[in-house]
Parts: structure tokens; sequence; C-alpha cells
């Protein structure tokens, strides 16, 4: 016995496509193109498939949201920001919101200034989405 190393019978004896494709070397050539020609379709269809459900997805997310505008001199209540590390937390029994707080300014795109009912500023420029209406 020399030192060679004896391979498997498997790997020994080619396999029928690797058989196929080394008997018509043209042949395969072709397919192979076919194939990435195929691929460049398959690619183009699974983006209209993926552009559909994204407008599908946010279609049903824009049916749920609400519209909210606020107008200057309006009563708010504020979400408590959990970055605030000046308050005691009181656990699950502490409040969500904080207020009343009056709006002072509109900004565009949503944003607000607040203040409390003295006139002192609390907030310079808060998102709309973080607060709603108070009725007194």
């Amino acid at each position: 016995m020399g030192s060679e190393a004896v391979l498997p019978l498997e790997v020994q004896l080619p396999s029928l496509r690797v058989a196929l494709h080394l008997t018509n070397p043209d042949e395969n050539a072709n397919v192979r193109l076919a194939e990435l020609e195929a691929l460049d379709e398959k690619r183009l269809a699974a983006q209209q498939r993926l552009e559909i459900y994204q407008a599908q997805v946010a279609g049903a997310f824009n049916r749920k949201v609400k519209f909210r505008s606020f107008l200057t001199g309006d009563l708010v209540l504020t979400i408590r920001r959990p970055f605030d590390i000046t308050r005691k937390m009181h656990g699950q029994f502490e409040p969500k919101w904080e207020g009343p707080h009056v709006i002072t300014k509109v900004f565009s795109k949503g944003a607000y200034k607040l203040s409390n009912s003295e006139g002192k500023c609390i907030y310079p420029c808060v998102n709309g989405k973080f607060f709603k209406k108070f009725y007194a």
C-alpha cells in the first residue's frame, strides 16, 4: 500500500449531472445563460411583490392613524417621560399623563411649544404624538 489516499467510490464516479455537463460544454453554457436571464425576471417579480406587500402594510397602518392638530391656547396632557430621573417611580399605578399644559406656539410638521398655566416654558419643542387634548 502506498501513501496515496483512496477516495470513496461516490467521489471517484461522476454523478449523472456532471457526466451530462462534460459531454456538451456548449449546451451547458447556453443553459447557464438562460438561467441567468430568468434570474433577472425572478428578481423583478420579487421586487414587485415586495412593493405590493409594503403598500398593503402602509395602507393598513394609515387606516388606524388618527390625525390630531392643536391650536395655540389649547390645553393638553403629555406622556410622562421615562428618562426623567428626578421623580420617583411609583410602579404600575403611576399616572401615564402629566399636565395640563398650554400650547403657546405651533410649529410646522406637528411640533408644539408647551408652557404651564403660569406661562413658564416647559418643553420648547414637542412632537404632537406625545400628547392628547385635555377637557376641563
